[in-house]
């Protein structure tokens, strides 16, 4: 969370002359004794403040300090440098077009939401911070990736192929190794510290509601769970991961649906579950359509009730209470109860995130809407969008003729790192 600073000073009089140097020559200061209020709190300096010439000075360092900066100063070019520790959640991830000197390799950096770089673009990739950390890849570090704090400071070093985001304290990562013609693939959990946190699997993913979905490399795909102990859950013949304290499983080739506590809620006996939808157990299904024709899709709770008829091609995921359907060849929006919000117009569309959501029109390129299906931005055929990401949305533009990246808030103000 954000700490804002209000600064109020009130005059209680001036009490001295003094001179001070400056350069060769002096320069005539007032000692005048403010009191100084950090949001309505007293701060008291063991400094003086000081006027010259109708402006008031403050002692950087205390000054500093009591506004969370950190002061340090630098012998060589006498210089002082002021820094202040950011929230990950205030960072962006940014881009800049690739140069001579880096051949086709974009650099990332991070800045905050109003555009100021905090941390250079310096980094082959980069991913959003989580719980402080974000993992990154240099050029000059084989492609191998590790961990930087917001300050932008190695924190764990640089030696996995793969490097995921924390999720209550843990984060997957890939090692590789290879010997005397042999591979071996193996991903696993580390802590904040960068010590091994569970055994290796050939896949995994981080935990939810108390379990991780995991594949052995034996195993033919099929997978299992690991509970936060390591203790290994293999009751089915194959697991997909919880989702909003659900999970589909499988059984003898039969689909069904457990819940956090690992009881059945759904038996295993359906021929085509298709995946866990999330948002209180429902479960997305397809049965042939009559007449010889393609599959259609529909939408089932955990009660074994069709809430959503076997009608479309595809269904998306359920975001903001709104499911992206495909019907006919074209994309729209639906309801929980089935009833089409946004007519099906599109040729492709994304899922919503905080209100809006990123659409494509065939011919015209892709905008962004809301959720009355009002254009928040008009298609452009030279533009594309990422989801909106804690208030901004990122834009690849290419209507110069050339790769430019750069962020729009939610009032079209376009955020350009500087």
């Amino acid at each position: 969370m954000k700490r804002i600073i209000t600064i109020t000073a009130f005059l209680v009089g001036l009490v001295s002359l003094t001179a001070l140097a400056h350069g060769a020559g002096l320069i005539n200061a007032t000692i005048a004794p403010f009191r100084i209020f950090v949001n309505g709190i007293e701060k008291q300096y063991e400094k003086q403040i000081i006027q010259i010439d109708g402006s008031t000075y403050l002692p950087l360092r205390e000054t500093a300090e009591t506004l969370g900066m950190e002061v340090s100063w630098v012998a060589e070019g006498k210089k002082v440098d002021l820094s202040q520790e950011i929230n990950g959640d205030d960072l962006f991830v940014f881009s800049i077009e690739p140069t001579d000197i880096y051949g086709n390799y974009w650099l990332y950096g991070y800045m905050d939401r109003k555009g100021n770089i905090r941390i250079k673009p310096q980094f082959r990739e980069a991913n959003n911070f989580s719980e402080g950390l974000a993992s990154v890849q240099f050029r000059d570090k084989d492609g191998l990736w590790g961990y930087i704090n917001t300050k932008g400071e190695i924190v764990i070093p640089f030696k996995y192929f793969e490097a995921n985001d924390f999720k209550d304290g843990l984060a997957v990562v890939q090692s590789y190794t290879y010997e005397e013609g042999q591979e071996e693939v193996s991903r696993y959990f580390i802590d904040k510290n960068g010590d091994k946190a569970s055994k290796g699997y050939y896949n995994m993913s981080n935990f939810h509601d108390g379990y991780a979905h995991v594949n052995l490399v034996d195993s033919g795909g099929s997978g299992f769970f690991i509970d936060r102990d390591g203790k290994e859950i293999r009751e089915y013949d194959d697991v997909h991961g919880f989702y909003d304290g659900y999970a589909v499983v499988e059984k003898d080739g039969k689909c069904g649906l457990i819940d956090s506590s690992l009881h059945e809620v759904i038996e295993c006996r359906y021929n085509r579950v298709i995946s866990n939808y999330g948002t209180k157990g429902f479960i997305k299904i397809a049965k042939d359509a009559t007449n010889g024709g393609d599959r259609k899709v529909g939408l089932m709770n955990i009660k074994e009730e069709v809430v959503i008829d076997f009608l479309y091609e595809s269904l998306s995921n359920i975001s903001e209470g709104l499911i992206a359907a495909e019907l006919d060849g074209k994309w729209g929006y639906i309801n929980l109860q089935g009833k089409t919000v946004i007519p099906f117009q599109f040729e492709r569309v994304w899922d919503f995130s905080e209100g809006f959501a990123v659409v494509s029109v065939e011919g015209k390129g892709r905008g962004i809407i809301d959720r009355k299906g009002n254009y928040f931005i008009s298609p452009q055929k030279d533009m594309s969008f990422r989801d909106c990401d804690r208030g901004l949305f990122k834009v690849f533009d290419r209507s110069k003729g050339y790769y430019e990246a750069y962020y729009i808030d939610k009032e079209g103000n376009k955020i350009i790192p500087h």
